[in-house]
């Protein structure tokens, strides 16, 4: 089973660099900025060490959010294209998030 660590990034790059932790009162680690950075969306309950882990790269390119530069588990049966998101649509519904998220606190 795959437990969310949304929570967490690093900067590129280096990749191998300790996840933060998203405490109260921080912007969301799913923010784009024009700096790319790691973003860990998700590892197995065992270890990453063990099955991988799912990760993605994050940056803002003017107008246009990209995902990129996924690094999949272990045993991924594909490679995932990049995704692309309007900035301005991108950006609402994050900040929609971290209300959602804020008011569940």
């Amino acid at each position: 089973m795959w437990k969310s660590t949304a929570d967490r990034s690093t900067r590129l790059p280096t990749p191998s660099a300790t996840a933060t932790t998203k405490t109260a009162g921080r912007p969301s680690p799913l923010r784009a900025t024009g700096e790319a950075r790691r973003l860990e969306l998700g590892e197995p309950e065992c270890t990453a060490g063990c099955c991988g882990f799912l990760t993605v790269v994050v940056q803002r390119c003017g107008g246009i959010v990209q995902w990129s530069d996924w690094e999949l588990p272990a045993k991924a049966p594909t490679r995932l294209l990049d995704l692309h998101f309007d900035a301005d649509q991108y950006d609402a519904e994050v900040a929609r998030a971290e209300a959602d998220r804020a008011t569940a606190s």
